[in-house]
């Protein structure tokens, strides 16, 4: 068993997503990884494919997946691939900035500490480490780690409130490396009665601050900033590469969405779903409540 498997089922749908994946690549391609399990979709697969068959020869394991039961269906049909102990979940609009040296100590370090998540993007100009600086953890050289449970979590979006913080506070993202056991349990749990996203997407693996039901989970948070969005600024002042003039702007953010958006409506229901919006909502606030119940003598 490797220590780390390399896992994306992305749509690349146009020349700059193209690119963006390439740059992507390239940006953490040499760390050590075991394996790459990729499944592409969209109109563009076909080059995309081509471009990571050249780079990896036999360490890809391709899939070319795009079912009418969605990303968490075609996702699940990989998972018996991955045999490492961590999974890094690939966005093809995020860079890797720290260096590769950097890439390989905070997995190995993630390892020694027996880490279950960690964020790998969203650094917030060190903002998203200050918001940990609440609780106790235990300090490596690239990376912290905290037993994140209810009460954590709950003094800790508290201590980010109180300090008008602008930071990451998820309990689970996409962008992010988990134990294989972790990510296989988020795939093969559908445990939303009703999907916030369209089944398309993988949005619903994402797990917001009220989905307190995931934890408590050991969580690792980078010292350094290793992982950057291209074009996303998450509501802060010059976060992206794009905005500091670190990446070069050749298509809005505005018109790379407008294009997601497109495939989308042509195959969800959004009059449904605008229907559907007020019951996510509160079966969000009925599962946040019975989580607190379940642990009220923690």
């Amino acid at each position: 068993m490797g220590l780390l498997t390399v896992f994306a089922n992305f749509r690349i749908d146009s020349e700059e997503r193209l690119l963006r994946m390439k740059d992507s690549f390239h940006s953490f391609c040499g760390a050590d990884i075991e394996k790459w399990v990729i499944n592409i979709r969209g109109p563009l697969k076909c080059q995309a494919t081509a471009f990571l068959r050249n780079q990896l020869g036999d360490s890809l394991i391709l899939f070319e997946l795009e079912s009418s039961q969605g990303w968490f269906h075609d996702t699940r049909q990989m998972l018996p691939t991955i045999k490492s102990d961590y999974v890094f979940f690939w966005l093809e609009d995020h860079l890797c900035i720290s260096g590769i040296d950097y890439f390989n100590k905070v997995v190995s370090e993630m390892k020694l500490f027996n880490a279950e998540y960690l964020l790998y993007s969203a650094f917030h100009h060190g903002t998203t480490l200050r918001s940990f600086d609440c609780l106790p953890f235990l300090n490596g050289d690239s990376i912290i780690l905290v037993n994140y449970d209810i009460p954590s979590h709950k003094r800790r979006l508290e201590y980010i409130n109180s300090n008008k913080l602008i930071c990451a506070t998820f309990i689970i993202s996409c962008c992010s490396i988990l134990k294989a056991s972790l990510f296989a349990k988020i795939v093969s749990n559908d445990d939303l009665l009703i999907r916030r996203w369209p089944r398309e997407t993988p949005f619903d693996f994402e797990k917001n601050s009220s989905d307190i039901r995931w934890l408590p989970i050991r969580v690792a948070q980078t010292k350094a900033e290793f992982f950057s969005f291209i074009d996303d600024d998450h509501g802060d002042d010059n976060l992206s590469l794009v905005s500091r003039g670190l990446y070069p702007n050749r298509v809005s953010r505005e018109k790379i969405l407008e294009i997601r958006k497109r495939h989308i409506k042509s195959s969800t229901f959004p009059i449904l779903r605008k229907f559907l919006r007020p019951l996510v909502a509160i079966e969000s606030k009925i599962r946040y409540a019975l989580a607190l119940w379940e642990n009220r003598n923690v």
